[in-house]
Formats: C-alpha cells, sequence, structure tokens
C-alpha cells in the first residue's frame, strides 16, 4: 500500500478549477445552441413567408395561364367566324368578269 498522505486541498482546488472550466463550456455550447435555434427559427418564419408567397405566385400564373386559355379559345372561334364569313363574301374572277362586262353592256347602250 501507499503510505503517501493525499493533499485534500491540493486535489480540491484542481477539482475546482476543472469543474468551473468544464462550466465555462458547457455555458458556451448552451450558448451557441440557444443561437443556432434562434436562428433556425428565425429562417423557419422566412421559409413559411416565402412558400406563402410561392403560392400566391403560383396561383397568379395558374389564372393568367386559365385567361390564355380562354383568350386562345375565343381567338380560335372569331378566326374559324371570319374565316367562314370570307367564304361566303369571296369574290370569284368569274363574277368579276360578269360584272365588268355589265358595266361595259350598259355603257355602250347609254352611249347610243
Amino acid at each position: 500500500m501507499n503510505n503517501n498522505p493525499i493533499d485534500w486541498e491540493a486535489t480540491m482546488t484542481q477539482t475546482l478549477t476543472a469543474s468551473k472550466a468544464a462550466s465555462r463550456g458547457s455555458e458556451r455550447v448552451v450558448a451557441a445552441v440557444s443561437e443556432m435555434v434562434e436562428q433556425q427559427q428565425k429562417n423557419a418564419v422566412e421559409m413559411r413567408k416565402s412558400r406563402e408567397t410561392m403560392g400566391q405566385i403560383l396561383a397568379d400564373l395558374q389564372a393568367v395561364r386559365t385567361g390564355q386559355d380562354r383568350l386562345s379559345i375565343q381567338a380560335k372561334r372569331n378566326t374559324e367566324q371570319l374565316q367562314s364569313h370570307t367564304k361566303k363574301w369571296a369574290v370569284q374572277p368569274s363574277q368579276v368578269i360578269i360584272v365588268l362586262g355589265g358595266l361595259f353592256c350598259a355603257a355602250l347602250i347609254v352611249s347610243w
């Protein structure tokens, strides 16, 4: 066995010094974790706002798309109607010749 006397005062002083250092280290870790949690909360709020904004933008884009689709359908209908009217009133070359011939005959009759 070891018959050397233990210096309890020195041992307690070393233990107190080590525990204070560990306490400071723990306080630093807790402070860092606390800052990280606060930052994450801020990021979560910003993320929620961003998601809401993106949702609104998506809704607006969908509304624009719906409007474009309606306008496209209406433009197609208008084009079809215009083409049908154009076909109804299209002047054929033979019709032009008949009208010019009639005008020529009328001019001959009037000039006699």
